[in-house]
């Protein structure tokens, strides 16, 4: 499980973030004294040589809507990167003070830095945490094989908006920057194909003129069957069918952006397992909404939960209608399969100044065969979930006079939470980066944010 930090996969956000340099920063006062060091390592010898290899093109591909890119290599072009064999307890992600990507041990033993990357606005690990896809601030996607040690560019022209993984790891959906090409300004939403290297277009987004907003992929993964989600910033989620480039539905939902669903580490959408439909936050637009001065976007408009089911000839239906003052977001799915939900609620029709609503309530749900959701009870919760972290935070009094919880997630033992502290200092964003099992200290891994957890690594 994943917590989004606010600017990560915002365009104009990570943009700028990654156009500020950071200066020298010490850790807030929830830090140990441990600092990682950058020992050495040599590759295990027992670490098998991955099954696919991207096959780059000898061009950039043209990614033309609905074709296959240019004929590719028959043999990659592989860049050499630092060893990047997985340490005991897998790698932590993250990226520095100056927006370099880097890779640290669960020990703080070992630590590989990126930095001849460039400055880094988003990444993300595949599912099977053998390969990490990363964007730079310039547009240039990169693959880079954990078991090989190498990296292949996958675009020179990638958008800023986000990248996200098939669930089996054979395919990487990216958007692909057309700004300044053939006298338009959009993008177009794109799929690689690890095995052969091949790059398929799924739609092109328009835009009016450079600078305006246009669409994100979700952080999220997609079902390998077929489709993949876009997010459109003015509120709807586009499904495409990756075997025909083919539109399948449009949704309206609350889009890419809610400082809410970040906060909570919640996509704008669930898949159902078994990738039988998708799960969404539905405005309900003829119901009073929240007036808040100085909003641009806008009343904030209940949220009910909807259910898109695949291959179905009606529309979404409410399965938990929200009331005046109130959202539902469905965050995430948990391992025993409950569905947990947030319900938020505000005390007040108008506010003066900035707000955000002053109850949160986690509850859960267990779906039926029939796209029903029953409620169920909260117990068997792991220390982090329902807003866990947050509340022993506070109760530990770990919590610096400034700053805010930033991304975070969990290792897959379940117990081991990597979290990010943020903070402003002299203008500019710092972070920190910290291990903790929810008791005693948290463990000062490095100084950053945005850390992810290598997947399918076991225990720290």
């Amino acid at each position: 499980m994943t917590q989004n930090r606010t600017s990560i996969h915002v365009c104009a956000l990570v943009l700028a973030a990654a156009m500020i340099g950071c200066a020298e920063s010490t850790a807030p006062i929830l830090s140990s004294s441990r600092t990682p060091s950058t020992a050495s390592s040599t590759r295990p010898s027992n670490v098998a040589a991955p099954t696919t290899q991207p096959v780059v093109a000898d061009t950039e591909p043209a990614c033309d809507p609905g074709v296959y890119a240019p004929q590719t290599r028959s043999t990659p072009r592989p860049a050499p990167l630092p060893d990047l064999a997985s340490p005991r307890g897998g790698w932590v992600a993250l990226l520095t003070p100056e927006d370099h990507l880097a890779l640290v041990s669960t020990d703080a033993a070992r630590q590989v830095s990126l930095a001849e990357q460039g400055k880094i606005a988003s990444f993300a690990w595949s599912p099977d945490g053998r390969w990490l896809a990363f964007l730079t601030s310039g547009g240039r996607l990169t693959l880079a094989s954990i078991e090989r040690s190498q990296s292949v560019v996958v675009s020179e022209r990638a958008g800023l908006c986000g990248v996200t993984w098939s669930d089996d790891s054979s395919h990487l959906a990216y958007l692909h920057d057309i700004t300044d090409t053939r006298q338009s300004y959009g993008v177009e939403v794109c799929l690689f194909d690890l095995a052969s290297g091949q790059t398929t277009t799924l739609a092109t987004y328009p835009r009016p003129g450079a600078g305006a907003e246009i669409a994100a992929l979700c952080d999220q993964t997609f079902p390998a069957a077929w489709p993949v989600v876009v997010e459109k910033v003015g509120g709807s989620l586009h499904v495409w069918d990756a075997r025909t480039s083919k539109l399948i539905v449009s949704l309206d939902s609350v889009g890419a952006y809610s400082s809410l669903l970040r906060s909570v580490g919640a996509c704008a959408h669930l898949w159902l397992p078994g990738a039988k439909g998708i799960l969404f936050p539905k405005p309900e637009t003829t119901k009073k909404g929240i007036q808040i001065a100085g909003a641009m976007a806008g009343p904030i408009y209940p949220v009910s939960l909807a259910l898109w089911t695949a291959g179905s000839s009606s529309g979404p239906t409410t399965l938990l209608e929200a009331q005046e003052r109130q959202s539902i977001w469905p965050v995430r799915w948990l391992p025993d399969g409950r569905l947990e939900v947030l319900m938020t609620q505000w005390d007040k029709d108008e506010y003066d100044t900035p707000a955000k609503p002053e109850h949160l309530e986690y509850r859960y749900y267990q779906p039926s065969e029939h796209g029903e959701l029953f409620a169920v009870n909260d117990g068997d919760l792991l220390w982090w979930m329902g807003g866990g972290l947050q509340q022993r935070l506070s109760q530990a009094g770990l919590q610096p006079a400034q700053g805010e919880l930033g991304h975070w997630g969990a290792a897959s033992d379940g117990e081991t939470v990597a979290f990010s502290w943020v903070w402003q200092a002299d203008g500019r964003e710092q972070g920190a980066v910290y291990l903790w099992r929810g008791e005693g200290e948290p463990v000062h891994l490095a100084m950053g944010h945005d850390p992810q957890w290598q997947p399918g690594q076991g225990q720290p």
